[in-house]
């Protein structure tokens, strides 16, 4: 079990890296338009809220290729792998062209409909439509890097994120001050920052020695719709339970703005806090999934069993020793994000609660890797769904009537605590059956 740990961390820490990279990178563009005004801020936070569901789609959607190229490096199957490697970048530039159509036409009317202030609406506009060009390079950024992630080399997604983030930082300052485009200068610098990172992830797959077997310079490049489609429709859960997430904590949190600024401000502490140690559960997770697919190629049940036993110990205990640091120092921590005593005080009783969150939030995630990485992604998405939206929500409506935003935060926990009982349940019944439909080979 220990050297399975030591594999598994040696893949995580450039995962966890590369996910805090892309978290700095979107805290950056926030500090940035504060610094404008408090237009620029919201503007930049609306126009977030309306491109990030479509990039949490697609990075769900292509996941699916990391455990299954992993099957197929394990397997020796290297011709496989880049041909999923080509239809994988191809679905990305697909998803990512439709995503940005979509925002680049509908994102106007759609401010409109729903009554934003029509000072915000444009800046919000000119923002998202040049967002808008870069995400189909961002769907080619997620394939390439599944790709690399999948032959168990997960340190270039890393330095492309850390480089995309550092690009990040003056490139704002130069399209925003420099070339006086202010709201509209943070939209062209995202957009530029998705063509660099997918452009450097692409030369990478395609250029590096140990990818050679898998012949991507050779493999056809044209558009094989049959098998977009079969990909589609296998990564398509996957995307589903990511935005399925990202949806339910959104409400969570339109919903506590009710409550006034105080609730939503330490709402905000303590969804900022656990969002980013979930980082190391998260990262933990992926990492699984490599492992894992790649002892399902070799047919390997009991190591793919050790791997899921590592994970769970890293995660869980990591999670738990975080949670406990995090409630004797709550009062600190708090510090950390506001001097309003009256914030502070009620962030600190969230972290209570945002302790519990995290741990039983590890033992769902790493199981989810596991299960992606035998093929299993249907199941957890209908999971996921009913744990939030029949359980939890449910729950934090009823308790806020009382307890405001504490009583919110025990919807999340009972939402998260019956989906990681749930993944258990689901975990037992995948060990003692057949591996879930997997990705067949992509035939011409």
């Amino acid at each position: 079990m220990r050297r399975e740990g030591a594999r598994v961390l040696r893949l995580a820490l450039p995962i966890l890296v590369t996910q805090l990279a892309y978290m700095a990178t979107a805290a950056t563009d926030t500090i940035m338009a504060g610094r404008l005004d408090a237009t620029a801020l919201a503007a930049v936070g609306l126009g977030a809220a309306l491109w990030v569901p479509a990039t949490t789609f697609i990075g769900g959607a292509l996941y699916v290729m990391l455990p299954s190229i992993a099957g197929h490096v394990a397997a020796r199957r290297h011709a496989e792998a880049g041909r999923e490697a080509v239809t994988g970048a191809w679905l990305g530039l697909v998803l990512g062209a439709v995503a940005g159509l979509l925002l680049w036409g509908l994102a106007p009317l759609g401010l409109a409909w729903t009554g934003v202030d029509p000072l915000i609406v444009e800046p919000v506009t000119d923002y998202v439509r040049l967002v808008a060009p870069g995400l189909p390079f961002m769907g080619l950024w997620a394939a390439a890097r599944y790709f690399c992630d999948g032959h168990s080399d997960t340190r270039p997604a890393m330095l492309v994120a850390l480089f995309v983030f550092a690009l990040n930082i003056p490139l704002n300052a130069v399209l925003m001050y420099g070339a006086g485009l202010g709201v509209a200068g943070i939209g062209l610098s995202t957009g530029i920052g998705f063509a660099v990172g997918g452009g450097a992830m692409a030369a990478r797959a395609q250029r590096a020695r140990r990818y050679g077997r898998a012949r991507l310079r050779r493999a056809p490049k044209g558009f094989n719709g049959r098998a977009v489609a079969a990909l589609l429709v296998l990564g398509a859960p996957v995307g589903l339970m990511f935005l399925g997430e990202y949806v339910a904590l959104s409400t969570v949190a339109v919903l506590v703005g009710g409550l006034g600024a105080v609730p939503l401000a330490a709402h905000q502490v303590a969804f900022n806090l656990t969002m980013t140690l979930f980082m190391i559960p998260a990262s933990l997770s992926v990492a699984v999934s490599i492992r894992v697919g790649a002892a399902m190629g070799r047919h390997d049940e009991a190591a793919a069993g050790r791997e899921l036993g590592a994970g769970l110990m890293l995660g869980c205990g990591l999670s738990a020793c975080l949670a406990v640091l995090v409630l004797l120092f709550a009062d600190t921590v708090a510090g950390w994000y506001t001097a309003d005593p009256a914030v502070q005080a009620l962030a600190a009783q969230l972290f209570v609660v945002a302790g519990l969150f995290l741990v039983f939030d590890a033992v769902q995630i790493v199981i989810a890797g596991y299960l992606r990485g035998r093929g299993d992604v249907r199941g957890p998405l209908v999971l996921l769904l009913a744990s939030y939206w029949l359980v939890g929500m449910p729950v934090g409506w009823m308790l806020s009537d009382g307890h405001g935003v504490v009583g919110w935060w025990a919807g999340l926990l009972c939402a998260v605590v019956t989906l990681a009982v749930l993944m258990v349940v689901r975990l037992r019944r995948a060990r003692h059956g057949r591996p879930a439909r997997r990705l067949r080979p992509l035939r011409r």
